[in-house]
């Protein structure tokens, strides 16, 4: 038997290698141009993202420093505008004071001035106690001339009704002996001073026995400090009577009226 051509098998033809490697490197381009266009679109959109960030931080940042600054000038203008309005109200004022000739301001009273002190052996008032009745004349001054017939003011203490302290000396048994019966003073005994036209009572407070060199009992406060801490009254005599080793000292206060 014959066998026919046609039956044969057919087969397969071959693809020639240079179309592959022509396939293999277009894939291969195609996909390095796909990767770069993503690439770039990927630069692109955050290249705009980045630059509207900037922008939209500049727009605030320059909007908030804009509004501080028209905050500041419309409160600088309202200031400048209050201050002129201000100063012509004060004008105005001025101006209709002068029109309706308004009387000036009196001016403040000045302090009354302090009273000059009493010259040596000048009559300043009477001191009188209230056992015994006895009411003798102040006189400034400690001399024995002044004590021989008075009863002497320490110069350089406080006049009577001022405050601080107005001590007065005075004999038991010489002279006038104004305070024979100054040990008979006790605790809340009154004693009268007229001085300057005016009448001021003195309340016993307390009475000491020292000796002669205790010149504390001259303190605007007696027996303290030198700070004056109210109006006080210091009468002193020697004691025992008929004698000068000590002191007998009475201290009283003021009483307010």
């Amino acid at each position: 038997m014959f066998r026919s051509r046609s039956a044969r098998p057919v087969r397969p033809s071959r693809v020639p290698r240079a179309g592959l490697t022509t396939r293999f490197f277009t894939a291969r381009f195609l996909t390095a141009r796909f990767l770069t266009a993503r690439f770039l679109t990927a630069r692109f959109l955050t290249a705009r993202f980045l630059t509207a960030r900037f922008l939209t931080t500049r727009f605030l940042t320059t909007g908030t420093l804009t509004a501080a600054a028209l905050t500041a000038g419309a409160l600088t203008t309202g200031a400048a505008t209050s201050a002129a309005t201000g100063t012509a109200t004060l004008t105005a004022a001025r101006a209709l004071a002068v029109t309706l000739a308004l009387p000036a301001a009196a001016p403040a009273a000045a302090a009354p001035a302090a009273p000059a002190a009493p010259t040596a052996g000048e009559r300043i008032g009477t001191v009188s106690l209230p056992r015994g009745g006895k009411s003798s004349a102040i006189r400034e001054g400690v001399s024995a001339e002044v004590l021989e017939r008075a009863v002497g003011h320490y110069p350089g203490t406080q006049l009577p009704g001022r405050p601080g302290n107005a001590v007065l000396f005075g004999h038991r048994t010489m002279g006038a002996a104004p305070f024979a019966d100054l040990d008979k003073l006790r605790r809340g005994d009154v004693v009268d001073v007229r001085s300057g036209g005016a009448r001021y009572r003195y309340r016993v407070r307390t009475s000491r026995v020292v000796t002669p060199n205790r010149t504390d009992v001259l303190n605007a406060t007696p027996f303290g400090s030198d700070r004056r801490s109210g109006s006080y009254l210091t009468l002193i005599t020697c004691t025992p009577k008929g004698s000068n080793l000590r002191r007998l000292v009475v201290v009283a206060t003021l009483e307010r009226r």
